[in-house]
């Protein structure tokens, strides 16, 4: 189910009472004869909602806010959706090609999201692990039922057109006017990606290509 919602960032999702959640009930769970007790694998992109505009390593760099953020969220998404099991963060692409710096990251702060991302999966491992709760994500326990188990998603940054070892590139022709959000050619090479991450990664490909008898 697709629940993404253009213009809502991590502010917008991190908390149990936010809009953003009853409507992905209403109009995508429900109306599709489903419940937020089923969820049980959520996929997750977000981007800083007040921006810092700074860049690492400052201590208030978007970086830093969107660890915050992101530990706040997955909490979140384990009250909404109590049978959560699976957790999969992606950060922004790229943003070099921003025509509305005032309301969206730019460069190298999209890249630099990623970092974010990463803390937030780093934390929940030292803390099952050791036992210490990271002071700026918070509490991530999974064997609690705290938070649900997080791990990386595809990846999606690549520099502009500069190509990846993968191939991967985001040439301007893929993005809408302003030069953050993606066009329909932008879309499709995203879904492909997400497509072959869960086709193929060893924690979702034995639930996500099971065939229904």
């Amino acid at each position: 189910m697709h629940g993404c919602n253009p213009g809502n960032p991590a502010d917008t999702w991190d908390e149990p009472a936010d809009a953003n959640y009853d409507r992905i009930r209403d109009k995508i769970l429900t109306a599709n004869g489903l419940s937020e007790q089923q969820v049980q694998v959520v996929w997750c992109m977000m981007i800083v909602g007040r921006s810092s505009r700074t860049t690492l390593p400052a201590p208030e760099a978007d970086a830093f806010l969107l660890k915050k953020g992101m530990g706040n969220i997955v909490r979140t998404l384990k009250i909404r959706y109590p049978n959560l099991q699976q957790a999969f963060l992606t950060s922004q692409i790229y943003c070099g090609y921003c025509t509305k710096p005032q309301m969206f990251p730019v460069e190298p702060i999209s890249y630099e999201g990623a970092f974010g991302m990463k803390w937030v999966i780093e934390a929940q491992i030292k803390q099952m692990k050791d036992g210490m709760v990271d002071g700026l994500a918070g509490d991530l326990n999974c064997e609690k039922g705290v938070a649900p188990w997080i791990a990386w998603g595809p990846y999606l940054w690549a520099d502009g057109v500069n190509a990846r070892s993968d191939g991967l590139a985001w040439p301007q022709e893929e993005f809408e006017s302003d030069g953050t959000h993606v066009n329909d050619a932008g879309i499709q090479k995203s879904g492909r990606l997400m497509l072959d991450f869960f086709k193929s990664d060893p924690r979702t490909k034995p639930w996500f290509t099971i065939t229904s008898r």
